[in-house]
């Protein structure tokens, strides 16, 4: 008689009635299993698969997919459960595991309440699919009821968020129901009054941190007696602050929800469709600062969206260009003196221990720009071809280098490919051996595995660039053409100049800005260009 080795695979959910502590529900599954196991001589049972809080509608699930890697192993060729619903409540997956993944690997599948035995002599397959559909119906049935629930006691006024926002606990008496924080209020009456009176978000983060006041989640930490994490205050989160209505006695929820039950993926609810209900709870910030922070969000909204005389709006044209040549982020636009100018993103979020701001003004940055390609034109119009192949030797340059640097790299990683499928040999061999366990080699194997898969998609990143064409003239020639475009034109908007232009890197060398431009066609020269900030 064939001895089945098999596992064992037990799952219990939030959703599931009977959730409880590492738990009984698990324990009496596994117990069950253990009980009809012992009536039947031809199955071993090789080890236990548990995922104890997972949903099932998904599958990523650690017990599950320990599981999974022993079958691919060949450890285990029997998966036994209690019944379908415990190996998930997506209908098409658990179908597909049933009746194409299990059999393909000549897999054994057990469903001891559900009737179902795929090489045991059973398989009532229209009863099991039929309770298949009804398992998924469940989950969605559930997670239907639990959305009508939550959207019941917001559109109530009760609070349904896991914490209390910053400035505020839960009150003792209702779980739903939010009380002052008086030491957190303090800051957060701070935050405002400071913001009303024309600091900025980053002005206000920074005196924080240098005054030591704890950000949010450190507070919250502090509370609860944990280890603090190395997080302090950023503009973001002085901003969530400032924007959240909750801090005037209203309450907003219902702003993000899932995009469907079988997801954990998460959209954002538009306002109009959230559920707003007002005076719920005691407001930490009063009407007349209220007042001067909506005043100051107006003024900053139109001078954002200021248009010119004849009614055009005024575009941000540097727009996803700019570079910081320091960190790497992407400098953001914003006014300062009722002028458009760029400042670094991290500086933005993080201050000036992060980044310098590598502040520029668009009107200024704009004038070297249109320099740069006066210049380049006029140097077109002289030489002509000899510039064009100028041009093309300098492309074939920059492309030359990374296929260079391709075919190196390449060396490098067919050389690794080779020493792990060696390693991977004798691994197997020292498995059969049994110089080294089942256990152990799964874990080596696993490891060789994933490395080996970043590898082969390293060698056909570097097969790509090797075997890519070389510069072609007709693209020089279209981007020359855009350049003589622009100058002719004198229109230089956002798409005009993201023609030409793949980057400009801004570097901050004491109190002086530097530029570099990064045409389509790589950059031309290594010449970097100063750049006065006022």
């Amino acid at each position: 008689m064939k001895k089945w080795k098999a596992g064992f695979y037990s799952r219990l959910s939030k959703d599931d009635d009977n959730f409880g502590s590492e738990s009984m529900s698990i324990r009496n599954q596994i117990d069950f299993m253990t009980d009809w196991a012992e009536e039947h001589d031809d199955v071993e049972v090789v080890d236990i698969y548990t995922d104890d809080g997972f949903t099932g509608t998904n599958f990523d699930r650690p017990g599950y997919q320990s599981m999974m890697l022993d079958i691919n192993l060949g450890i285990i060729n029997c998966v036994i459960v209690k019944d379908l619903s415990r190996l998930g409540r997506n209908t098409s997956k658990v179908g597909e595991l049933k009746d194409e993944i299990f059999p393909s690997k000549n897999v054994r599948f057990i469903a001891i309440n559900d009737n179902v035995d795929t090489m045991g002599g059973v398989d009532n397959n229209d009863l099991s699919d039929f309770k298949l559909v009804f398992n998924e119906y469940y989950v969605k049935d559930i997670s239907k009821k639990t959305k009508t629930a939550y959207r019941s006691r917001a559109r109530r006024g009760d609070y349904v968020g896991p914490l209390a926002p910053y400035g505020y606990v839960k009150s003792d008496n209702d779980y739903h129901k939010l009380v002052i924080d008086e030491e957190a209020a303090s800051v957060v009456k701070r935050i405002f009054i400071d913001y009303s009176n024309g600091k900025s978000g980053r002005q206000i983060a920074d005196e924080l941190n240098r005054e030591g006041i704890l950000s949010p989640m450190n507070y919250r930490l502090q509370k609860e007696c944990k280890p603090l994490k190395s997080c302090c205050w950023s503009s973001n989160s002085v901003l969530q602050i400032i924007n959240n209505e909750v801090y005037y006695g209203d309450m907003v929820q219902h702003k993000r929800e899932k995009v469907s039950y079988k997801l954990s993926t998460r959209r954002v609810v538009a306002p109009e469709e959230r559920i707003v209900v007002r005076n719920t709870h005691p407001a930490i910030i009063g009407e007349d600062i209220r007042s001067l922070i909506r005043k100051r969000k107006e003024d900053a909204k139109q001078t954002r969206n200021r248009k010119r005389k004849d009614g055009t709006k005024l575009e941000i044209k540097f727009s996803g260009l700019l570079i910081c040549s320091d960190c790497g982020n992407k400098l953001a636009a914003t006014t300062k003196n009722n002028r458009r100018c760029y400042r670094c993103v991290r500086y933005n979020n993080s201050g000036d221990t992060a980044c310098s701001s590598h502040l520029i003004y668009e009107d200024v940055l704009l004038n070297y720009v249109k320099q740069e390609i006066w210049q380049l034109v006029k140097q077109f119009e002289t030489e002509k071809e000899g510039f064009v192949n100028r041009m093309l030797i300098n492309m074939n340059y920059e492309r030359q280098s990374e296929v260079v640097n391709a075919k190196l790299s390449l060396i490098d990683t067919n050389r690794r490919i080779n020493e792990i499928e060696a390693s991977m040999v004798d691994l197997f061999e020292q498995k059969q051996s049994k110089i080294i366990s089942s256990k152990m080699f799964a874990i080596i194997s696993n490891k060789y595995d994933a490395e080996l898969e970043t590898l082969l998609q390293s060698q056909r990143e570097y097969d790509m660039i090797i075997n890519r064409n070389n510069a072609d003239k007709a693209y020089v020639i279209d981007w020359l053409n855009a350049l003589r475009e622009i100058k002719v034109s004198n229109v230089y908007d956002r798409k005009s100049l993201s023609r030409i232009i793949e980057a400009i890197y801004i570097s901050e060398v004491g109190a002086q800005n530097r530029f570099q431009i990064k045409y389509k066609i790589g950059f031309i020269n290594d010449e970097h260009f100063d750049l006065k900030t006022a």
